[in-house]
């Protein structure tokens, strides 16, 4: 099954948005994300609007067209992941309060493996606070395999606007652009 793009934009560059939607907050935040990407000429792959699977495949999975659904919607967000974009967009939001997302931390994986740059994003107030106030953490993991750790929208505008004056879309042309993560790591 391959993934085809959400959106296009004229850059010719994608953007894959990482981020669990399953609370109201988040759903928000990834509409923000695509927002800036469409008004900054990138593309992208979303797979809240482009992997879809019905509430029976989610809650039981015991009959062939469930299980059919779960095998299609994973393939087409792993084939999202490494072979439909450029880059990940990665949300840390624990917008419900408890733990990174679980499918989120999985697309990471991913895209790491598949050579894919990571920019992870922090759009809740209390990580833009705490990156204020220098006392951001990070897992060691995240932070090692990140080009950038952004904190809000206007970073995440900012780095965009970057990387498109930069012109140089490549893994090495990320790397370029990479900024260590400076804070604790846990």
């Amino acid at each position: 099954m391959t993934a085809a793009l959400t959106a296009i934009g004229m850059l010719g560059i994608s953007a894959y948005i990482s981020s669990g939607f399953f609370c109201p907050d988040t759903v928000n935040q990834i509409e923000k994300v695509k927002q800036i990407l469409s008004e900054e000429g990138y593309s992208y792959f979303s797979p809240k609007d482009s992997v879809f699977i019905s509430p029976n495949a989610l809650k039981d999975g015991t009959g062939e067209e469930a299980k059919r659904e779960r095998r299609e919607a994973f393939a087409k967000d792993v084939g999202g992941v490494s072979a439909a974009t450029d880059f990940a967009i990665v949300n840390l939001s624990r917008a419900d309060g408890g733990t990174y997302d679980p499918g989120t931390l999985f697309e990471a994986g991913v895209a790491w493996t598949a050579k894919k740059p990571i920019v992870y994003f922090q759009p809740d107030e209390a990580a833009i606070e705490a990156a204020k106030n220098g006392t951001k953490k990070l897992n060691l993991m995240m932070a090692e395999s990140s080009i950038r750790v952004l904190y809000g929208y206007a970073e995440l505008r900012a780095f965009l606007k970057e990387l498109k004056a930069g012109g140089d879309f490549t893994y090495e042309g990320f790397q370029k652009l990479k900024q260590p993560f400076e804070g604790e790591v846990e």
